[in-house]
């Protein structure tokens, strides 16, 4: 790893990344970014115990969004331009990782131009846009650059050792890495099987294996989120937490039939990556399989059967590359469940190797016809180039996203309800009820849809129709505080004094700190002649920051009033 005589293609890649992610610095929160980020008290504070409380196995990423919101608060380009540097990152620990393994994999290459080409394609793939551009996906960038960093020091020191030279900084760099990779994401966990396969590829036929650094780099890439669930609770309250599965509502052997599909879908837009979406309508697959499931797996399969053919003849390069990308899929695309299918920043780290497959074949066009080599790479680099910045264009606003992936899923209700919801945040009201109506029609029991369709026909002022569609998802879902609360707001409104008295004792049954329903209940029972009651009751919201200065003066007032009485 001589940082020296790198310089020049660093540099050309910090340009690259700048010059592709520079539209991105401008794009809103979006989706999971306002209950991560712009709503979450945790990270609105440098306090490590609130991090660790909001997401123990994710202490790492939360504590980099509380060193943002400190610095920017929710202005969103320093959490871009930090996302960006993250990325940038992970290309250099590519950069540094292929350029270690080249002269092992394939001794009669040019290592440094392999190096950068893979670099440049894994940089600048439109794949990777949702694990940059999406703020809160910062987990999995961060979490891939230091687990390509933990690899590439682990390669350095067995250079070292095979040198005769002192590996320890090397060791110790490589388990630092891992933890840093293990506090960020829990897709850490294939880490030390990667490890292996760095150094099976770095020994060569016959050669040694280092299985006590292994065995060190698992016990922290698997001791680490493992202590993370056991000290501080899953963050998805799963027996097990987010190492065996992150739902009980799918089975395993669902999963990984739908999975066969997933894993197809992701190959595909490594190829083509056309039809992007950040909500891909992919069913579930349920046993026994259908034909179009047991063809794809025949295909998974066969590329496995190839891998381990081609390894086993020396030609280790491209065994490689296909483990690789079906190795760093494992943790979230086989057998443990995960509330969605499909999602395209799980490909992120996987990327590695189909752009090295790539690079490699560039490589050897560049032996025999070397500006045709350059051609097809600067032509490859302008294509994937240009669908980013596209890309990044589509994420640019919440209607912007929505209305791409409703175009391109118009079968699936979600996006039409995410949809919608961004439509009623720009204030275009009849089109968000269209839009919230389509969702509950194709899916009728979607509580969500419900509720944001009776708040968006409250806001129109349809008041009747916006409690029947409130009312509707509280039974759908009688645990939604959200929709408990606005069906509370919107009875009060309508001086149903008994029915709003209900609803928020609800919302407070299920969400006993809800500073919100704490004042709205004072508020009714203030009306309903209790003023002792909703003191009580506003004093207790003033505990959680919420203090509503008016409706105390009114409990003062009416206290006042009736002791005179």
């Amino acid at each position: 790893m001589d940082l020296r005589q790198s310089r020049i293609p660093l540099i050309l890649l910090a340009l690259l990344t700048g010059i592709l992610y520079a539209n991105s610095l401008g794009v809103s929160f979006q989706f999971d970014d306002a209950t991560s980020i712009v709503n979450n008290r945790a990270v609105h504070e440098l306090d490590p115990a609130s991090w660790w409380s909001f997401w123990p196995g994710r202490i790492l990423t939360y504590a980099t969004f509380a060193l943002d919101y400190s610095v920017h608060q929710n202005a969103v380009w320093g959490y871009h331009l930090f996302n960006i540097v993250v990325h940038l990152f992970a290309g250099f620990g590519v950069f540094f990782l292929v350029l270690g393994l080249m002269p092992k994999l394939a001794p009669n290459s040019d290592a440094r131009w392999t190096a950068l080409a893979a670099t440049t394609l894994f940089l600048a793939h439109p794949l990777q846009t949702q694990a940059v551009t999406y703020i809160v996906q910062r987990a999995t960038s961060l979490c891939y650059a230091f687990y390509l960093w933990a690899l590439v020091f682990h390669l350095n020191g067995r250079r070292r050792q095979e040198e005769g030279r002192s590996s320890r900084a090397m060791t110790a760099g490589a388990l630092v890495c891992a933890m840093a990779a293990g506090l960020s994401k829990e897709v850490v966990v294939s880490l030390p099987v990667a490890a292996l396969l760095v150094e099976a590829a770095a020994a060569g036929p016959g050669g040694k294996i280092r299985w006590r650094q292994l065995l060190l780099m698992a016990l922290v890439a698997w001791g680490v989120p493992l202590m993370a669930i056991v000290m501080g609770g899953s963050h998805f309250g799963v027996a097990g937490g987010a190492l065996t599965a992150e739902t009980k509502k799918v089975s395993r052997l669902d999963y990984a039939l739908t999975q066969v599909h997933a894993v197809a879908h992701y190959l595909r837009l490594t190829l083509i990556p056309l039809g992007q979406t950040v909500d891909a309508d992919l069913p579930w697959r349920h046993w026994p399989a259908s034909l179009a499931t047991s063809l794809l797996l025949l295909l998974h399969l066969s590329l496995w059967s190839v891998a381990f053919v081609l390894w086993r003849k020396g030609q280790r390069l491209w065994a490689f590359c296909i483990l690789w990308f079906y190795l760093l899929l494992a943790p979230t695309s086989s057998f443990f469940p995960i509330r969605d299918p499909l999602f395209e920043h799980r490909v992120y780290g996987a990327l590695l190797g189909p752009s090295l497959a790539a690079a490699a074949l560039l490589e050897t066009l560049r032996q025999n016809r070397p500006r045709l080599a350059r051609f097809a790479l600067v032509t490859v680099l302008l294509a994937l180039g240009g669908s980013t910045v596209q890309r990044n264009r589509v994420w640019a606003t919440p209607v912007s996203l929505w209305e791409d992936a409703v175009r391109k899923g118009p079968a699936k209700s979600r996006p039409h309800v995410a949809y919608g919801v961004a439509l009623g945040g720009a204030g275009r009201l009849d089109e968000a009820i269209r839009e919230l109506s389509i969702a509950v029609r194709l899916s009728p029991d979607y509580a969500k849809a419900w509720n944001n369709l009776g708040q968006a026909k409250i806001r129109r002022g349809d008041e009747s129709a916006g409690i029947s569609a409130l009312k509707r998802a509280v039974q759908l879902d009688p645990k939604s505080v959200s929709a408990w609360y606005n069906l509370a707001v919107a009875e009060n409104r309508q001086k149903d004094l008994a029915a709003a008295e209900n609803s928020f004792r609800k919302t407070l049954e299920l969400q006993p700190r809800h500073a919100a329903a704490l004042n709205g209940l004072a508020v009714v029972r203030l009306q309903r002649g209790d003023p002792v009651q909703a003191r009580d009751l506003a004093r207790r919201a003033s505990t959680l920051g919420k203090p509503e200065p008016g409706l105390i003066k009114a409990i003062e007032k009416a206290l006042s009033d009736s002791s005179r009485r």
